[in-house]
């Protein structure tokens, strides 16, 4: 007996009828999204809208949802994009792209929650301030002091067992 099957590999069949009759196309983009773009764009951008020009089958505009300053690399890579966009559905199926402005919630995040930060222990807090300590500027010392805090703080202690 086969595993557990993704979705959204069904949800042409599922939803084709109520996506209307390019539905199934942007059905199918949304299940590869992350497939088509990779997992630094699909963390900032979300498909919301493919929309072809009345009679149409090619030159679709796709609306894409973007969080934030992530509109300016979108824009700067967009031809790169649609040539991937293109190479999915193997015709010229995407013409360009329609940034609209999206609040981070909207998009979805793929990667694990953030981690719960730790307490460094004695010798860890030591080692950092020793590593830092011959950094002059004062500011500079202490901003470097609190990103090491911080990025230790997300790993497991040197010695503790790996899952």
């Amino acid at each position: 007996m086969p595993g557990p099957r993704p979705i959204g590999r069904h949800l042409n069949a599922i939803a084709g009828k109520a996506l209307g009759p390019h539905g199934p196309a942007f059905a199918t983009l949304l299940a590869e999204w992350d497939a088509i773009v990779g997992p630094r764009l699909a963390s900032v951008a979300l498909p919301l809208k493919l929309q072809f020009p009345k009679g149409r089958q090619d030159d679709a505009v796709l609306h894409l949802g973007v969080a934030g300053p992530a509109a300016l690399f979108i824009q700067h890579e967009e031809p790169q994009i649609l040539q991937r966009l293109n190479g999915f559905f193997g015709f010229r199926a995407v013409a360009r792209l329609k940034l609209l402005q999206a609040p981070p919630a909207t998009n979805r995040r793929r990667d694990r929650p953030a981690p719960i930060p730790r307490r460094l222990s004695a010798g860890e807090a030591a080692a950092l301030e020793t590593q830092t300590a011959a950094v002059e500027d004062g500011d500079l010392r202490e901003a470097l002091t609190s990103l090491g805090r911080a990025i230790l703080a997300t790993e497991k202690p040197a010695g503790s067992p790996k899952r």
